[in-house]
């Protein structure tokens, strides 16, 4: 029985990301679809929770001006200035380029970027972008699910983060699937938060 035991544990394989397990399901990424630096931040992740400012070891010189967390600050406006485009009805999010921009800039990105997502988006209304994964193909259009945001959940996975959502009023969404861009609907929002 115990080496039975030892020939099944060791048919266990490990991946570092489901693209890389089954490459065939997704399309193949193109250098440009790589996640790009934010402007302004080149030169390596920063500490939102850092607040002082360290000197250069060999000179005793300040590396920066702002601490971390102030940059950080800056960061947010640059990343929703990229990231959010909004008109008097609507905010459309391109949520891909979002997870990129923490990815590519923030030291202990996951957390960062789950505080941004729950403070920007719970309570506000979706109108377009979050589909049922396995209900629609190429021929049949998705299922798209529209409500008022009460929960976000996250998987992370490789460079890669998938989001989900609890829509107020709604069952439990078991295959929903948070494409590359959503919109919020601000008059639903706004109807919404007054009990309109």
């Amino acid at each position: 029985m115990r080496d039975f035991c030892t020939i099944m544990i060791t048919k266990f394989k490990t991946f570092e990301s489901i693209r890389d397990e089954y490459a065939d399901m997704f399309v193949p990424r193109k250098p440009e679809d790589e996640p790009q630096e934010v402007p302004g931040f080149e030169g390596g992740t920063i500490d939102p929770n850092d607040n002082e400012i360290w000197l250069d070891y060999e000179t005793g010189v300040p590396n920066n001006t702002k601490s971390d967390k102030d940059r950080y600050k800056d960061f947010l406006k640059i990343t929703k200035e990229r990231n959010f485009q909004e008109t008097d009805d609507e905010i459309i999010i391109n949520m891909k380029r979002l997870w990129e921009d923490f990815l590519m800039t923030i030291y202990e990105k996951q957390e960062h970027y789950k505080k941004f997502l729950r403070d920007e988006l719970v309570g506000k209304y979706i109108s377009k972008g979050y589909k049922d994964l396995l209900n629609g193909n190429l021929s049949k259009k998705y299922v798209e699910y529209k409500g008022i945001i009460k929960e976000i959940g996250f998987t992370f996975d490789g460079d890669d983060c998938y989001v989900e959502f609890q829509l107020k009023g709604h069952k439990k969404i078991k295959n929903g699937f948070v494409g590359d861009f959503i919109t919020i609907d601000k008059l639903e929002t706004d109807a919404n938060k007054y009990n309109v």
